[in-house]
């Protein structure tokens, strides 16, 4: 570790994103946590500014700016009820809605050059060419087959892959565990306009997408300060998923207990 540079400068970050294969010109859907870096000099404004300046004025980035905050901790009453994960849902406000995605989103999506498309909960946001195309999903970025840049973080966070599921005909027994199971007397604690909550239902394990995309050497890394940074093309990455989903789906889902981010993937 102590070859390992924590203390980042834009530059160090610029030549990390360059060395991982980044040009100028790219289409790039990007998932991060700035607290995976180390110390980064002038924190997530540094990392924008590196990204911009590495993709240039042709280029693009897009980010999830989801209308929502973190995981909640459950209280005991919680989990007697059977709620296995809840989040705060906030109203639609343009770029003044704050976001759970974490501070390199969140600082994205204040920026007076970016664009942000309303959606009541997956709100993207994107900045540079055509913007305003691609701020309405990830779909344009798979379709113009862009890239995916995972900073600090893994296949977990990656929305783009959930196009797939829109792709394939699921089982109807994992249709139905996705959408859970809430009884109506919960919706009188949580209303629905100010929560999102889930009670034994089940994700999809994006991780065994990531698994199988290393064997198949579809993903770049390398580390960049403390944090590992992975790149890949969109459109192979969904397709695979599409793949994976097509041979064995209950390979892909599991009870959401097990997954980092209380069982909800974005």
């Amino acid at each position: 570790m102590s070859d390992v540079k924590v203390f980042l400068s834009k530059e160090d970050i610029k030549d990390g994103l360059v060395q991982l294969g980044i040009k100028p010109g790219y289409k790039l859907g990007v998932h991060s946590s700035l607290s995976r870096f180390g110390h980064v000099d002038g924190g997530a404004n540094t990392i924008l500014e590196a990204l911009f300046e590495t993709v240039g004025k042709a280029g693009t980035i897009v980010m999830s700016t989801y209308l929502v905050g973190p995981p909640v901790k459950l209280t005991e009453q919680d989990k007697a009820r059977g709620i296995t994960w809840k989040i705060k849902r906030f109203a639609f406000d343009d770029l003044d809605t704050p976001s759970g995605m974490g501070i390199i989103a969140d600082t994205f999506r204040r920026r007076p050059d970016v664009v942000r498309w309303y959606d009541p909960v997956h709100s993207v946001t994107a900045w540079g060419k055509d913007a305003d195309i691609y701020c309405q999903s990830f779909k344009p970025l798979v379709e113009a087959d862009g890239w995916i840049l995972l900073m600090g973080v893994q296949m977990d966070r990656c929305s783009a892959l959930h196009i797939a599921e829109g792709q394939v005909s699921l089982p109807e027994d994992i249709r139905i565990l996705m959408e859970g199971k809430v009884p109506e007397e919960l919706l009188k604690v949580y209303p629905p306009d100010e929560w999102i909550f889930g009670c034994e239902n089940i994700w999809s394990d994006f991780l065994i997408v990531q698994h199988e995309a290393e064997a198949l050497n579809m993903i770049k890394s390398r580390t960049i300060g403390l944090a590992k940074t992975r790149l890949f093309k969109a459109k192979a990455m969904v397709e695979l998923y599409r793949k994976l989903l097509m041979e064995n789906p209950y390979r892909i889902f599991e009870i959401n207990s097990k997954s980092e981010n209380g069982g909800k993937q974005f």
